[in-house]
């Protein structure tokens, strides 16, 4: 499930939690918040091993970044393709 928001990035994760689309006593976050490269990004996602129970966080100017590099397009993908939720 992809749910999309112009809010911030703790107010769009307590939606998700109300919805149940995040658990936060279950799922592991993969938070991409805040980079501010593509370097930055890859750092990110190269920390973190999506299962199931995993649920992947991203704002707009990181996703930017991820964007730009086909490398960390893939990464992402695999990532989000491996999570419950993207937000």
């Amino acid at each position: 499930v992809w749910m999309i928001t112009g809010d911030r990035s703790d107010t769009a994760l307590n939606v998700a939690a109300s919805c149940n689309l995040f658990r936060p006593d279950k799922d592991s976050l993969c938070a991409l918040l805040g980079a501010e490269s593509t370097e930055d990004v890859n750092h990110m996602l190269g920390s973190f091993l999506p299962s199931g129970e995993s649920v992947v966080a991203v704002d707009g100017v990181t996703l930017g970044f991820i964007l730009q590099s086909s490398v960390s397009s893939a990464r992402f993908l695999q990532v989000c393709g491996a999570a419950r939720a993207v937000i």
